[in-house]
């Protein structure tokens, strides 16, 4: 919660860097900072990543424009580019030449390693990715939703695999339970490799007026399947899930988290097949951001905004066991609209976040037991 002394503090800045180091038995602590980092109007910072040099990453979203900026282990920003692209980024990732590779809605972007850009690609029409995983052999595997209609209307789940100038070297397009129907949306939000070749997805399918609808798990490839071929869907219509985020429990079997009709939390355990699921715990969480697996497999840590009065929305990172346990739960912010939209391990053992306060670029650096001091 927000203490007196923290807000006059926000009051008095307009640039905010808090970092701290502690010693503790000749041992250094990771650093930890929260920074807020006043540039041009930003609309969106949505990806972040950490370099083989320890600097920060991120991509967002100023002018309609794509934006690159890096930080320094303090939260110092050490350059921003405004790049002349029109869209908004969902990911980004550093490649071993130093270049950046920078996933968007409508395009790929490679830049050189202080922004600079090298080239731009747009996807094929009719694409529209939303959620990017470095695959085991180096390239890119993407998830989302593809119109399969000339209207634009009937639309289906897409999984693809690009190298890293962002060539797609094959796309799948996979209709949800309901087929190309025009009353439908189906969305892949996020993927997982299951080691025998094989790729699970799982997505959403919903219908047009409705802002929710079924969750839908589903595998192409492997156990013997025809490569790039649905393997199986299952379809799961009482489980209404926004953004379900897919990860490995156990060589048998899958966790799935997403964020309920209810605005709460819903971690649940399906078999690796996708016959059965069942709901593990429901967690008390609102607007969920983001979900990634820990430092230690057996947990997961969510990311997420919560509005604590008109005006005023704070940055939540809870850490929970795959049996539903939370662990602790810390919460952000000072007294305007702070978001964090996503949120990856650190090579201390720690977390970043990256989003926006009011209009301004907001980082936040906590170590392992999520706290800033």
């Amino acid at each position: 919660m927000k203490s007196k002394t923290n807000l006059t503090f926000w009051l008095l800045t307009t640039c905010l860097v808090f970092s701290c180091e502690r010693q503790s038995g000749g041992h250094t602590s990771p650093l930890a900072f929260e920074s807020i980092t006043h540039w041009k109007t930003v609309s969106w910072v949505d990806a972040v990543v950490e370099t083989s040099d320890g600097v920060y990453l991120i991509a967002g979203q100023t002018n309609g424009n794509i934006f690159v900026g890096a930080f320094d282990s303090h939260g110092d920003s050490l350059w921003i580019r405004e790049l002349n692209v029109s869209d908004r980024p969902f990911a980004l990732f550093e490649q071993d030449d130093g270049n950046i590779d920078i996933f968007a809605w409508r395009s790929f972007v490679k830049t050189n390693s202080v922004g600079d850009i090298i080239f731009t690609k747009l996807w094929p029409d009719r694409l529209y990715p939303v959620s990017v995983k470095r695959a085991m052999s180096g390239n890119y595997l993407i998830v989302g939703e593809t119109d399969s209609s000339s209207v634009g209307v009937s639309s289906a789940y897409f999984l693809a695999e690009s190298d890293p100038t962002g060539t797609l070297i094959w796309t799948v397009s996979i209709p949800g339970p309901h087929g190309l129907n025009n009353n439908y949306y189906n969305y892949g939000w996020s993927l997982l490799e299951n080691g025998n070749n094989g790729i699970v997805v799982a997505g959403t399918e919903y219908y047009a007026t409705e802002p929710v609808g079924a969750t839908v798990i589903m595998q192409i490839g492997g156990n013997g399947y025809e490569p790039y071929k649905l393997a199986w869907q299952k379809t799961y219509s009482s489980l209404r899930l926004w953004r379900p985020y897919l990860f490995r429990q156990e060589a048998a079997s899958l966790a799935i988290a997403g964020e309920g009709l209810d605005g709460k939390l819903n971690l649940l355990c399906a078999t690796s097949s996708g016959d059965s699921i069942e709901t593990i715990q429901t967690i008390d969480i609102q607007f969920l951001q983001d979900a990634i697996a820990d430092h230690d497999p057996n947990h997961l840590v969510l990311l997420s905004t919560r509005q604590v009065a008109v005006g005023n929305s704070d940055v939540f990172l809870t850490k929970v066991t795959l049996q539903g346990d939370t662990l602790w739960s810390r919460s952000f912010g000072g007294p305007g609209n702070e978001g964090c939209y996503r949120t990856v391990l650190t090579s201390d053992g720690g977390y970043i976040m990256a989003g926006k306060s009011d209009v301004d670029i907001y980082l936040i650096k906590v170590e392992n037991s999520g706290q800033l001091e």
